[in-house]
């Protein structure tokens, strides 16, 4: 049976043509003493408008759960933070090893909280946490148990800040309070004082071995995890905003359709949602949850 206004207008429309059609070949055959073959004529005339045709495009208001076939989006970012969450933790290991918190904070107090000491020693600690991770970041921040930043790979500016306070509103304070928390990740954001590029933070306590504690960070900037997207492709968070998107214009803005995604259907990573926009087609998106991170990958056809 079609559905919506103009299925049930066309559907009337055969029936009242149908009708007209067979009265007169009821009349013709009745008249020819054929009235056998009406029963046949009624299948012919009527199954095709009561057969089920193609199937159809979600409605505009109505969403539907798909099959998940081939989203190789959500695949492929899950694969990029897996290979981040074992950077980080080699990183970790190479920290704890040359006890580098120790060391780096006892030449910041001997140099009076100046970079005369560290810059000699910068280069040496960088090849050793690059030897170890993939060429993905753009920046390694190595923070000590009091809050000061001790190393940066490439941050001069935050060289012996603390990020219980000067950087208390950036997302390393934010990595602070959580180092408790196994690794964490803070969302996409942009800062002046952190390279003003859009980022995501990943960071992770460091401690073991009698070492001195703190925590490590790896920046991690949006074109990294755009490159990994198709160009119909956005991530936009729970609260509806982008995170990303090729457009970079759109970072952090409203996504237009927001309304129309089901947050509480999540977070289930194995499962694809799609509702129809007119004149735009079909829009697919998806539920992506790593650690304490919620996404949502957002698809136009």
């Amino acid at each position: 049976m079609p559905t919506g206004l103009h299925g049930k207008i066309l559907f009337a429309f055969f029936i009242m043509v149908g009708y007209t059609i067979t009265m007169k070949i009821r009349n013709f055959l009745w008249s020819h003493n054929m009235i056998k073959l009406i029963p046949v004529l009624l299948i012919i005339l009527f199954y095709p408008a009561c057969s089920s045709g193609p199937v159809k495009k979600a409605d505009s208001g109505k969403q539907e759960i798909i099959p998940t076939g081939d989203f190789i989006d959500v695949k492929t970012i899950e694969d990029f933070f897996r290979r981040c969450e074992k950077d980080i933790n080699r990183a970790r290991e190479v920290i704890i090893k040359r006890d580098l918190i120790k060391n780096l904070t006892h030449l910041q107090n001997m140099d009076s909280g100046g970079k005369k000491y560290y810059l000699l020693e910068r280069e040496n600690i960088t090849g050793m946490i690059k030897a170890v991770t993939e060429n993905t970041y753009h920046d390694f921040i190595l923070i000590n148990k009091s809050g000061t930043v001790i190393y940066t790979m490439k941050s001069d500016d935050l060289f012996g800040k603390n990020v219980r306070t000067t950087l208390k509103s950036t997302p390393l304070n934010r990595c602070y309070e959580n180092r408790n928390s196994g690794i964490h990740l803070e969302d996409m954001s942009i800062s002046e004082s952190l390279g003003n590029i859009y980022a995501i933070f990943i960071s992770t306590k460091v401690t073991g071995d009698n070492s001195f504690p703190g925590i490590f960070i790896l920046q991690v900037g949006a074109d990294k995890i755009a490159e990994l997207l198709s160009k119909k492709t956005a991530v936009i968070g729970t609260d509806g905003r982008y995170r990303i998107i090729h457009d970079r214009e759109k970072m952090l803005l409203d996504y237009p359709y927001a309304d129309r995604i089901t947050v509480g259907a999540g977070p289930e990573n194995d499962r694809i949602y799609r509702f129809n926009l007119p004149g735009k087609g079909d829009i697919h998106y998806r539920f992506f949850k790593f650690k304490n991170l919620s996404w949502i990958i957002v698809s136009e056809d």
